[in-house]
């Protein structure tokens, strides 16, 4: 997700182009030179036209699915998110009915009957009847046919496929507004991967739904008038033809509906794919770092084992139409005219080739059209119940906030305390409020919840792991919905996560989050925020570009620019929840002191901590256990009732935080043998009856290839730019859905849509250019072979000698109005397939990228199985950095580990500490030598290196399926191990009460569990390794003093005979190593490592800088 800068694009042609050049696609020659003298920018990309853009058409259809749900509230039933599209695109698409009539049921209806006349001239029983003027009006009215057909069809299939992309962007719009209102309690029955299916997937089949649709009442009208000038030509034989033609049709209907059901469950199991590859993406630094590529492996292939199966299912059902479509027209031409014979009729050339053309009309409408607008009209309206399936999920209450109208709205002032006139006004008043996460549970997340925050009052919340906190902030957000009692919010909120949410843009723009830039708050918000020194060290000061999810920053770094973008916004109440745990003590103190107690101080703030060392300087503690609040008032009120804070942290119980290729049309794709073997046949005869033909014929290939050449050149461009314009849309869903919480609490929903709006018109432009230019190219192939057809039809009038039979006069140009439709097909279809190369391209750049090194170990340099069994790591020069050409992270690290010892690995955020992990799993760029009881890591496989080091990660990371999956998805270990890791975490109760144990499920990100249950589970998969080397990367930094204390236990009983390395922040988690590390800007402090000292170590820490 970037800021939405729009820059200034150049004027769209389409829009200024007249009646003629609209016509004619003259518009969009100087975009095909371009394309043809250079490779194609998205500088070029013009602005979009105003009927699609996606605010313009995502308002209107939001305005009739808005209609529509009031009708059917009005009428109890069932909104139909496809009476909506038909009340928005309904009118058009009707309008464009005209075009087609005429085209279809005039024109190519009419031909058929011109050429007979015309064949009649070349009759020597009916010949003579005719004069050579007459032919000549005949010929013409074959050709103009010819032309006016072109002319109209090409423009209409334009249009259509405009009205389904304006539906298809609509639908998209419609899709992430619905997103942003997602209640947090439905957002647990869906996915993100859901999601963006509905975007990639279900909405493409918008764009085509349109393109054959009025071929459902056109083929029967058509099938009407041709039957009555088939009963004319040759009587009852007509019907006995429309019946053997017919008779597929219910054939062809029942494999539609069966299609559909296919389609339905290849969606469902295209849904499962995304997910599981969204958490994959989401999660690949713990999957390598737990060697657990290979399951991964095995689950992805399964999932697209699975929708491959679907996939075929209805690749067979295309098959089956499009052999249907192949030979049972000419079975019904052959019945027809075999019939007439036995029936005692005379066949003549011009009656045959009557025959055989409206026949041949009738197919391309009954068989190919008409079949293909079924199918298109099942996939579009499966689509559209999904679509609707999710617009009819809950959504997120929009709080009743009391808004001060007389507040100073100030950026700063002297002292740098904010102020507001009416902050006696603002606060938070809870009576007996109640609330779940799951519909489906019996228990509430927050029970009988009565607390009052009153106005400027610092408020903390604590509580052991699972107790409701973060769900309390969440009830005041109005993102957790109330079964019972009041919450009353007055003021206007900010929120900062407790998991850092942060976008792809930099890091100005990240703490800004739309608001306009004051320099002097924004020089306050950056100081009490602690982010001054790390602006120093960025390369590009606050410019610096976070990456996705800020994935080139530290947990640190993320976590106090997610506070600052909360600070930075003047509000009445802040909502903080645990921003202190992803910092170090020296740099917690420094933002709790400046910035929670002094630069908001004028404010009512409510904070989340473990952080029991800041409770005397509080207004007012709530401590809250099992979701209820167990005990409120200052510290001296609670030290004055006998309540040990350490035994409050203690009680740990469960809480549900949260419940958490596009396929080818129907018989549109030929091969490129059909159709040059059925061009082959069409120039050998037409050359045989007439070899005056071939000079044309061959200048025809000459012009057709280098319109190829010209089209490819511009079309390549115009794909690689719609591929790269439609990548941002989905990235920017996927971090809107990650962010939701944090965006609504900001109010930035309508910044987020405008941003979205914006990419969506930037693909547009691309899409629209790339139907555009495919129309086009058709339209002027198209052009050459009308000219084609009026010197086969002509030159036979032109060269007639008396002796040409009707038969080879017929034929010829039969077969050359053929080509008039299957030529063009078959070289845009050709140009299409080249283009379409790109995404193979792009797949192909993406293996191209620097891999790691390889996963196994050769047999001369695998480590024994025993290995390693001491634990002493060495570290000699080591340099790290994660990008070739950046500047190294770690500089020169040289250090010894010895076995058994107990290592704290401390400095503040951006020190290098994790990245120092990095380099012992070798995840990045590393230089120097790193050695594990005296084996080079560098020369052993990944997988021999990373199966060896257990990891309890920063950020705790699960994923979907069973907690024995998450524990153990290789399946190596038996149930009493499983069960005896929970119980030494303190989780086996917990999980002993879910419904189904070991097997229960765990929704996607881990989002039915807490943040401090997540990183027991990580410590369960440690205990589960019992590997000779531990790594903590600030593994306590989101739970309580208690469950910090429970994992430090575990860690000493369990983990005695091993080496163990601790990054921590809190002075007490460090205290009982036997050595510290201090690092700085990537470099050793001091020389070597130290035994841990109380008084040098704070002597140290006092030296840092904030």
């Amino acid at each position: 997700m970037e800021s939405a800068e729009e820059t200034l694009k150049p004027h769209n042609p389409r829009a200024r182009a007249n009646f003629l050049s609209a016509a004619t696609f003259c518009w969009i020659i100087p975009t095909f030179w371009k394309g043809f003298k250079r490779d194609l920018e998205e500088d070029d990309l013009c602005e979009p036209l105003k009927e699609h853009c996606s605010a313009h058409v995502g308002s209107k259809l939001e305005k009739a699915w808005e209609a529509e749900l009031e009708r059917s509230k009005k009428s109890k039933g069932q909104p139909s998110f496809t009476r909506a599209v038909i009340k928005v695109f309904g009118p058009k698409f009707l309008l464009y009915g005209i075009p087609i009539c005429i085209a279809e049921i005039g024109l190519r209806i009419g031909q058929p009957l011109l050429l007979g006349q015309l064949l009649r001239y070349f009759s020597p029983t009916t010949g003579r009847d005719m004069t050579l003027q007459d032919a000549y009006v005949f010929a013409a009215g074959v050709i103009l046919c010819s032309g006016f057909t072109i002319v109209i069809m090409h423009p209409y299939m334009l249009g259509v496929l405009h009205l389904g992309m304006k539906l298809r962007v609509a639908a998209c719009a419609l899709i992430y507004r619905k997103a942003l209102k997602l209640s947090k309690v439905t957002k647990g029955q869906t996915t993100t991967g859901q999601i963006v299916n509905l975007l990639s997937n279900d909405v493409n089949k918008f764009d085509i739904v349109f393109l054959f649709l009025h071929n459902l009442w056109i083929g029967p009208v058509q099938c009407v008038i041709i039957t009555w000038l088939l009963w004319d030509e040759v009587g009852v034989s007509a019907l006995i033809g429309i019946l053997s033609l017919l008779v597929f049709i219910p054939f062809q209907g029942a494999i539609s509906k069966k299609g559909s059901t296919f389609r339905l469950r290849t969606a469902q199991r295209t849904d499962e794919r995304i997910r599981l590859m969204n958490e994959i993406v989401t999660g690949i630094q713990v999957i390598k770092m737990y060697s657990w590529e290979m399951p991964f492996v095995s689950l992805v292939a399964e999932s697209r084992k699975k929708e491959i199966n679907e996939i075929r299912k209805l690749s067979y059902m295309k098959g089956i139409l499009l052999s249907l479509i192949l030979f049972h027209t000419r079975i019904a031409i052959f019945i027809t005219i075999l019939s007439y014979v036995f029936m005692g009729g005379s066949i003549t050339a011009e009656k045959v080739f009557v025959l055989t053309a409206l026949f041949n009309t009738l197919r391309q409408t009954m068989s190919v059209f008409f079949p293909q607008g079924a199918f298109s009209l099942v996939e579009g309206l499966v689509s559209s119940k999904r679509i609707c399936a999710f617009l009819l999920y809950d959504e997120h209450t929009i709080p009743a906030v009391e808004y001060s109208d007389n507040s100073i709205k100030s950026n700063g002032n002297n002292n740098g305390i904010l102020k507001n006139n009416t902050a006696e006004k603002t606060g938070v008043v809870a009576t007996k409020a109640s609330a779940r996460w799951s519909l489906d549970s019996n228990e509430n997340t927050l029970n009988d919840i009565s607390l009052t925050v009153a106005p400027k009052e610092l408020a903390v919340i604590v509580g052991p792991v699972g107790s409701g906190k973060s769900s309390l902030l969440h009830a005041i957000l109005k993102e957790l919905p109330l079964k019972s009692g009041t919450m009353d919010v007055r003021g206007t909120i900010s929120y900062a996560s407790q998991e850092p949410w942060l976008f792809q843009g930099n890091v100005k723009q990240n703490i800004l989050f739309g608001l306009p830039y004051n320099k002097e708050r924004y020089r306050k918000v950056v100081k009490v925020c602690a982010l001054k020194t790390d602006f120093e060290l960025f390369p590009y000061g606050d410019l610096t570009i976070v990456g996705e999810r800020g994935v080139s920053l530290s947990g640190g770094q993320r976590a106090r620019i997610n506070l600052a973008r909360a600070v930075y916004k003047d509000a009445d109440i802040y909502l903080l929840d645990d921003p202190l745990s992803a910092v170090d003590t020296h740099v917690g103190k420094h933002l709790f002191e400046e910035c929670v107690a002094g630069f908001l101080r004028e404010k009512t703030v409510i904070l989340v901590t473990h952080q029991i060392q800041y409770l005397e300087k509080v207004d007012k503690i709530i401590l809250l256990e099992n979701g209820t609040v167990k005990s409120s008032g200052t510290y001296r009120d609670l030290q004055n009732s006998g309540l040990d804070f350490s035994k409050v942290m203690t009680a740990q119980t469960e809480v549900q935080e949260e419940s958490a290729s596009k396929t080818s049309g129907i018989g549109r794709r030929q091969s490129s043998l059909q159709i040059g073997l059925s061009l082959t046949g069409i120039i050998t005869m037409v050359a045989v009856v007439n070899p005056w033909l071939l000079i044309p014929t061959s200048v025809c290939f000459v012009v057709f290839y280098f319109f190829r050449v010209f089209y490819l050149s511009t079309s390549r461009g115009v794909k690689r730019l719609e591929g790269t314009t439609r990548s941002p849309v989905f990235s920017h869903l996927n971090a809107t859905i990650q962010g939701l919480t944090t965006i609504r609490a900001f109010k930035a929903q309508e910044i987020l849509t405008k941003e979205f709006d914006n990419h969506q018109d930037l693909h547009s432009s691309a899409w629209y250019l790339f139907i555009a230019s495919s129309r086009a190219f058709g339209f002027w192939l198209d052009l050459v072979c009308f000219i084609y057809i009026a010197l086969v039809t002509l030159s036979f009038l032109f060269l007639a000698d008396g002796k040409t039979y009707g038969g080879n006069v017929g034929f010829a140009i039969t077969q050359a109005i053929g080509l008039t439709g299957m030529f063009q097909w078959g070289m845009r279809q050709s140009a299409e397939l080249e283009n379409s190369m790109t995404s193979v391209e792009r797949v192909l750049e993406y293996s191209d990228l620097q891999s790691e090194p390889e996963l196994e170990s050769t047999p001369d340099k695998k480590p024994p199985p025993s290995w390693p069994n001491e634990g002493k790591i060495v570290f000699s020069n080591l340099r790290l950095r994660y990008c070739v050409g950046e500047p190294w992270v770690l500089k020169g690290l040289s250090f010894t580990i010895q076995p058994q010892e107990k290592v704290g690995i401390v400095g503040r955020t951006g020190a290098g500490k994790s990245s120092l992990i990095s380099a012992l799993f070798n995840l990045a760029d590393n230089d120097g030598l790193i050695e594990i009881d005296g084996i080079d890591t560098s020369t052993i496989g990944l997988h021999d290196l990373r199966s060896k080091i257990s990891i309890i990660p920063q950020e705790p990371f699960l994923f979907s399926g069973s907690i024995r999956k998450n524990l153990d998805p290789f399946d190596e270990y038996k149930d009493d191990i499983l069960w005896h890791a929970l119980e030494e975490v303190e989780l086996k109760e917990v999980v002993k009460e879910m419904p189904r144990g070991l097997e229960s499920t765990i929704s996607e990100g881990g989002a039915n569990l807490s943040v401090g249950q997540r990183q027991l589970v990580c410590l369960a998969r440690a205990v589960v390794r019992n590997n000779k080397i531990l790594i903590m990367d600030e593994a306590t930094a989101n739970v309580d003093p208690k469950t910090d204390d429970l994992i430090q236990k575990t860690i000493r009983r369990k983990f005695s005979q091993c080496t163990v390395l601790t990054i921590a922040h809190r002075l007490n988690t460090v205290m009982d190593c036997d050595k510290i590390l201090v690092m700085s800007a990537g470099s050793m402090v001091v020389s070597n490592l130290f035994k841990f000292d109380r008084c040098n170590f704070s002597n140290y820490q006092s030296t840092l800088p904030c």
